[in-house]
């Protein structure tokens, strides 16, 4: 999905291509009894100037890899925590393998603003629905709901969050 995503922008201008890089994965399990599978990638992008430092991050983690709890440990993501994103997005999923296409997924948005107060959220909940359809419709390319269904909205949700200052919009979709 993030691919799909960073597809979607390009460098402005004569600029060289964009560049990006993993600065952080992991995977695991959460929860009392470790029944909330959790995977998390966070990008960064640049439009890099003729002669720039290119960052290299993370390598794509092997198959193997994947078949045990890994990635950045909590204390890596907190040394993260006080970079500022561009944009942020989450993906809820609490529908069960063995009953695919039921329940409402959640996709998560998130854009850093100068101020809280004060807040149109309109332009935000826009923008917010854009990235949920697209994930919707990603879904719906990889056979991973199995039906043809319209991308219907059941519920938003909009908040700031005043340190550090962040617009958050929740979009819940059906699936």
């Amino acid at each position: 999905m993030a691919n799909a995503r960073i597809s979607q922008l390009a460098c402005p201008g004569e600029r060289e291509p964009l560049h990006t890089w993993i600065l952080c994965h992991g995977w695991r399990c959460l929860g009392e009894a470790h029944d909330i599978a959790t995977a998390f990638i966070t990008m960064g992008l640049v439009c890099p100037k003729q002669g720039d430092a290119i960052p290299e991050g993370e390598k794509v983690p092997a198959v193997e890899a994947l078949m045990s709890p890994g990635g950045a440990t909590l204390e890596m993501l907190a040394r993260l925590a006080p970079q500022r994103a561009n944009e942020i997005y989450n993906e809820f999923d609490f529908t069960h393998p063995s009953e695919p296409g039921v329940g409402p997924m959640i996709l998560s948005y998130g854009e850093s603003v100068p101020i809280c107060e004060g807040i149109d959220f309109q332009p935000f909940v826009r923008r917010a629905e854009k990235p949920a359809r697209f994930y919707h419709d990603a879904l719906e390319r990889q056979a991973i709901l199995a039906r043809r269904d319209m991308f219907k909205i059941v519920r938003r949700e909009w908040y700031c969050i005043a340190n550090p200052n962040l617009v958050t919009i929740q979009i819940h979709f059906q699936v």
